[in-house]
């Protein structure tokens, strides 16, 4: 009986599955060591300000953003994956290593950029590497175990911070650059565990013009990604959450353990939202996920204590739970064969580059009160879940 119920839940989940499973959760260790003290070290250290962080995380992330389809398009063309994946988990963890040297805000910015570049070009091949390496029936439970695992590094890096914040004895500013650097180790450790991928090359090429790739993406995909652009645009960083706890709590060490429990809900979540998406469809699982953002971004208008926050931030973690991993493995599913990294590419470009204006928006309104930045949030999800009722 236990036999057969292990391998009713490992079923699908291959060995590449597995491996990019925890080069994710290497690499999201490495990035949540570093994601908490990000608003402190720009703010503080750096000189910046709220509308400086939003523009840094706007652009970082919008602007690497329109690699993605570029990339993808080049891995169906190539009919590879692992060369592209490979050469941005590299980009990525060079980049990581030059947070350390930042004197200012406007270096941190290209740091965080080229950080951001190598996800662009990893991201679509990866995707679409983790589709091929399972069956349609489990595509869900394939991107739930890889979200899962991402989160769990999600989960271990803000722990490792705690811990590591109290021993370092230095000032804020050296405490952060070194917490920077020892935070390169597992993302070197992750591009390296890169090159033990197999992959068979894609059967058929698709057309050779990049246009033409682009209009054999059925009409459903399309309606789809411009559902998910509408609520990405309302969805600005997680950043925002952070210090909005830090004007709340005033605790540093209060506002990482917020931030862990966000990725802990998160983490534990992912793999069973995955799982369930195959059994209920996926449509549903993210409809689900948008209206409990509206729930959980409606709370944080009027949060006003730390018990507040903890709800809140549990329940985020349900919501991205409900949406990372189920949007790309509904992507997948839409998807011609041929055009699958392509049709990634072209998903994570166009909500990619909402996240400039979502995070820029988010900063301007957070001049004139912290409630009117959750507020936009709120209107662009229930676009985004009304463009999604409209998908077939």
């Amino acid at each position: 009986m236990k036999g057969k119920f292990l391998s009713r839940i490992t079923a699908g989940l291959t060995a590449n599955i597995v491996i990019l499973a925890f080069v994710s959760f290497l690499t999201d260790t490495s990035s949540e060591m570093m994601l908490p003290l990000i608003p402190t070290f720009v703010i503080v250290v750096l000189a910046g300000s709220p509308l400086i962080l939003g523009l840094i995380e706007g652009i970082a992330e919008s602007t690497a953003s329109l690699l993605k389809v570029a990339s993808g398009f080049w891995s169906d063309r190539m009919r590879r994956r692992k060369d592209l994946v490979a050469a941005g988990y590299g980009v990525s963890s060079f980049s990581k290593l030059l947070f350390f040297f930042s004197a200012s805000w406007i270096d941190f910015t290209a740091w965080r950029f080229l950080e951001r570049v190598g996800k662009g070009i990893r991201t679509p091949p990866r995707d679409a590497m983790i589709a091929e390496s399972t069956t349609p029936e489990t595509t869900g439970k394939a991107f739930g175990l890889h979200r899962a695992m991402d989160t769990a590094g999600a989960v271990l890096g803000p722990a490792l911070v705690l811990l590591l914040l109290p021993l370092l004895g230095g000032g804020i500013g050296g405490n952060i650059r070194t917490i920077f650097l020892i935070a390169t180790i597992p993302a070197v450790i992750a591009f390296l565990l890169v090159f033990r991928l197999r992959e068979k090359p894609v059967a058929r090429a698709p057309p050779e013009s990049f246009r033409a790739s682009l209009s054999l993406i059925p009409r459903n995909l399309k309606l789809f990604v411009l559902a998910a652009t509408t609520f990405e645009i309302g969805n600005f960083s997680v950043l925002f959450l952070v210090y909005r706890s830090t004007e709340l709590v005033n605790r540093i060490d209060a506002v990482i353990a917020l931030y862990l429990l966000f990725n802990v809900s998160y983490a534990l979540l992912a793999f069973p939202a995955g799982v369930l998406s195959d059994k209920i469809g996926k449509k549903p699982m993210i409809a689900f996920g948008y209206g409990i953002f509206i729930v959980t971004f409606a709370g944080f208008v009027f949060a006003r204590d730390i018990s507040h926050l903890i709800v809140l931030f549990m329940t985020f973690g349900l919501c991205m739970a409900s949406l990372d991993g189920v949007q790309r493995a509904y992507v997948a599913d839409m998807s011609p064969k041929n055009l699958r990294a392509t049709a990634m590419g072209t998903y994570h470009t166009f909500t990619g580059i909402a996240k400039l204006p979502a995070s820029l928006v988010a900063g301007f309104l957070w001049i004139f009160s912290p409630a009117y930045p959750f507020l936009y949030g709120i209107v662009m999800a229930a676009g985004g879940l009304a463009l999604l009722s409209r998908v077939e």
